[in-house]
């Protein structure tokens, strides 16, 4: 039996399922990119947090060295420079906490390869309608027309 296209049925089929699994295999691969990009972000999370736990450690020992001189000599030159250190690599090392990225944020699903996916499902669903309408002799739908 063939199609109105002239082609035989087990051809069509050949040339679907062929399409199909390339299509499967473009969306793996696009789906492996995807969770690299993601494991990368992870993976750099755990830098930032511990840079910025040190420069924030590094300000509050120099804030409290400051005070200990500053108690005990009561002279503003040397805790003030020690204070005045201190306290910019303290609020450095609280910005650099506060520009962590949330956990909550990182995002595990591929939601971009998923619905991609779906609008491929939809168009294979489509045409292998439209070619069975027109191996049972029938018109074809115009698009956008479901049965």
């Amino acid at each position: 039996m063939t199609t109105a296209s002239g082609k035989p049925i087990r051809q069509l089929l050949g040339e679907l399922f062929g399409g199909v699994r390339n299509l499967a295999r473009d969306h793996v691969e696009e789906f492996k990119a995807e969770r690299a990009n993601e494991r990368e972000a992870r993976r750099r999370a755990p830098v930032q947090f511990g840079v910025a736990i040190g420069i924030t450690l590094v300000g509050a020992v120099l804030i409290g060295q400051a005070l200990a001189v500053g108690i005990g000599a009561l002279g503003l030159p040397l805790w003030a420079g020690y204070a005045v250190i201190g306290a910019i690599v303290l609020v450095v090392g609280i910005q650099l906490l506060r520009k962590l990225p949330s956990t909550s944020d990182m995002d595990t699903v591929p939601e971009a390869t998923i619905k991609r996916i779906g609008h491929d499902i939809k168009e294979i669903a489509t045409e292998v309608a439209d070619d069975v309408r027109s191996a049972s002799g029938g018109p074809p739908l115009p698009p956008g027309v479901r049965q």
